[in-house]
C-alpha cells in the first residue's frame, strides 16, 4: 500500500489482498497519513487490489466515517461484486476500472506539473495526469469543461476517462487541432495577433458569470491549500501564525467575483481548431477576480523562464525569450486603458500571487518524492520572495490590492 497527498486530497493505493493478515498494518498506514495531513478528501485506488475480506472492509468503513468524502476507484469486477453484495456500493462512491490506452509512439504536445498531453491520432488527444493527481480532480475536469461550455466558454470537452499504464487520463476529440504554442512559435511575426487572441479569450473568461453556481471560489480553494501547505512537512510550519494571518488578509483583500478563472491558462492548454481557440484542462476552473488568473499565468510564462529553456518548452511550448515576450504583450493589451504606473503596480501584485501559486503547486505535487530537508529549502526559498514583496510592507500591498482590483 502507498499513499500520496495532493493539497487536501489523500490518495491511497491498495494492492494484492487486504485481509486478517495485513488489515491492521494497512489501517495504521492509512490513519498515520490522515493524522499527518488532515485531508478533506480520500481517494482509494483499487486497481491492483485482488481481494478484500470483511476485516479489510471494516478498515474502509472506518476511513469513510473519519472522512465523509471518501471514494473507491478503479475497482475490478471481482472486488466490485464483493462490495455490492456487502452493501458498500450504497454507502460509498465506488467506480469500476477504466479502459486502458497506450501512448507508445505518440507525440508529446504538452508537459506540466500535473501531467503530459499526447496526440493519440489526428482527431484525439489525451491528457495523462501524474500520480499525485487525485481521481476526483480528473473527473472534475470533465464536469468543469461541460459547465464552462454551457456558460459560453469555448471549451474542448473530454469524452472519456482512461488508464494509461497505471496513471489516469482524459481523452478529447480535437479534429485537425494543434496547440496554440505551435502557431506562436511557427509564425513569430504574428505574435501580436496571437497575443490579441489570447487577451480576448482571457477577457471572455473574466466576463463570463457562473450563474448556476457550478464552480468553487478560487479564493477559498487557495486558502484551503495554504492551510494544508503549512502542515506539509511534518513537525515544521512554512509560515508563522502572523504570516498565515497576512496571507489570509491578502486573499480577502481581493473582491469576490462570480466570473470564471481557467486556473492554468497557458498556450499548451489552448488549441486552435478551424480558426477558433478552445481551452482544455479545466480541472482548476473556478470563480474569482482576474488578478488570480494573471498570477497563475505569470508562473509558467515568466518565473519558469528563469530556468533552462527545456523546462519552459515542456510547460508551454516556448523558449524563455518567446514566453516572456508573449506574456508581456498579453499583459500590456489586457491593461491597455491603464496608466503605465498602474500597469506596473498590477504587475507587482501579480508576482506575489504567482509566488504563492508556485508554492502550492510544489507542495501539492512536485515535492512528493524529495526529502523533508529539500522541501524546507525549496519552500523557504519561495517564502523569501514573499517576505521581500509582501511581509515587510503588508499594509502598503493590501491598500494597492483594494485600489487596483476595483479598476478591472
Amino acid at each position: 500500500m502507498t499513499t500520496f497527498i495532493n493539497g487536501s486530497v489523500l490518495l491511497i493505493r491498495l494492492d494484492g489482498r487486504v485481509d486478517s493478515g495485513n488489515a491492521a498494518e494497512t489501517e495504521k498506514a492509512i490513519f498515520d497519513a490522515v493524522e499527518q495531513y488532515a485531508p478533506l478528501y480520500a481517494v482509494i485506488d483499487a486497481e491492483k487490489l485482488e481481494y478484500i475480506s470483511s476485516v479489510g472492509l471494516r478498515v474502509l468503513l472506518k476511513l469513510k466515517k473519519k472522512i465523509a468524502n471518501t471514494q473507491l476507484i478503479n475497482v475490478s469486477a471481482e472486488v466490485y461484486e464483493v462490495l455490492n453484495m456487502t452493501g458498500f456500493t450504497d454507502i460509498m462512491d465506488i467506480k469500476k476500472a477504466l479502459r486502458q490506452v497506450s501512448v507508445d509512439g505518440c507525440r508529446v504536445i504538452g508537459r506540466g506539473a500535473f501531467g503530459t498531453t499526447y496526440k493519440l491520432d489526428n482527431d484525439t488527444i489525451v491528457k495523462v495526469f501524474t500520480d499525485s493527481v487525485a481521481y476526483e480532480d480528473i473527473i472534475r475536469e470533465k464536469e468543469s469543461a461541460k459547465a464552462a461550455f454551457i456558460c459560453g466558454v469555448p471549451t474542448a470537452i473530454p469524452f472519456d476517462t482512461v488508464k494509461v499504464g497505471n496513471r489516469y487520463g482524459n481523452v478529447y476529440e480535437l479534429i485537425n487541432a494543434h496547440a496554440f504554442s505551435e502557431d506562436i512559435c511557427g509564425n513569430p511575426s504574428k505574435i501580436d495577433d496571437y497575443a490579441r487572441q489570447a487577451t480576448k479569450l482571457l477577457k471572455l473568461l473574466a466576463s463570463t458569470r457562473d450563474s448556476k453556481g457550478a464552480f468553487r471560489s478560487f479564493k477559498q480553494t487557495s486558502l484551503e491549500k495554504i492551510d494544508h501547505l503549512n502542515r506539509y512537512v511534518k513537525g515544521w510550519e512554512v509560515f508563522t501564525p502572523e504570516e498565515m494571518e497576512l496571507l489570509f488578509k491578502l486573499f480577502y483583500a481581493v473582491p469576490e467575483r462570480d466570473t470564471l478563472i481557467h486556473g492554468d491558462f497557458h498556450t499548451h492548454n489552448i488549441f486552435e481548431q478551424d480558426g477558433e481557440l478552445l481551452l482544455i484542462d479545466m480541472a482548476d476552473t473556478s470563480t474569482g477576480h482576474p488578478i488570480f488568473e494573471l498570477g497563475n499565468m505569470y508562473l509558467p510564462f515568466v518565473i519558469m523562464a528563469e530556468y533552462e529553456d527545456n523546462r519552459t518548452n515542456q510547460l508551454i511550448g516556448m523558449d524563455n525569450k518567446t514566453a516572456v515576450l508573449f506574456f508581456n504583450k498579453v499583459f500590456d493589451m489586457y491593461f491597455s486603458g491603464f496608466t503605465p504606473e498602474d500597469t506596473e503596480a498590477v504587475r507587482e501584485l501579480v508576482k506575489i500571487f504567482a509566488q504563492i501559486r508556485m508554492m502550492i503547486i510544489a507542495a501539492g505535487a512536485a515535492l512528493n518524492t524529495v526529502s523533508d530537508e529539500l522541501k524546507r529549502e525549496y519552500l523557504l526559498g519561495i517564502k523569501a520572495v514573499l517576505t521581500s514583496k509582501y511581509f515587510k510592507k503588508p499594509q502598503e500591498v493590501l491598500d494597492e490590492i483594494e485600489r487596483l482590483t476595483a479598476l478591472f
